[in-house]
């Protein structure tokens, strides 16, 4: 709460992360468990970290049911298929494809569900 005892927006938002689990989204994970702003005592709202394990974004329903689900304010969007290098030359269109894809549900999604934020990268500062 906020001294005038009201909620303040930190308070109240959802920020889902896509790709929560890759190296960004977990790099991101740990800033915000690690906040200065944690440690001295300040809401930063409710963060959702999803992976593939959660719903599959490529597909417009598992997405949609994802949005559902959680109801986010916020979205940080880090998903995206990803290979070695000997993968991705090999499958170069699919690759391409499946991200196409990715970022068309959840732009599409962020729009349906009136998201107030959107960003496709995220400064992680480091002290």
């Amino acid at each position: 709460m906020t001294p005038q005892g009201t909620t303040s927006i930190a308070e109240m938002s959802t920020t889902l992360v896509t790709g929560g689990t890759g190296l960004v989204g977990s790099a991101l994970k740990w800033a915000v468990a690690n906040s200065p702003a944690v440690s001295e005592g300040q809401e930063l709202g409710r963060w959702i970290f999803v992976g593939s394990f959660d719903g599959d974004l490529r597909h417009y329903n598992e997405a949609e049911a994802l949005f559902r689900r959680h109801k986010p304010d916020q979205v940080i969007h880090l998903a995206a298929r990803v290979g070695g290098v000997y993968e991705n030359s090999l499958r170069m269109a699919d690759f391409l494809c499946d991200n196409l894809a990715i970022d068309q549900n959840v732009l599409r999604l962020c729009h349906e569900f009136k998201v107030c934020r959107q960003a496709t990268d995220y400064p992680v500062v480091q002290n």
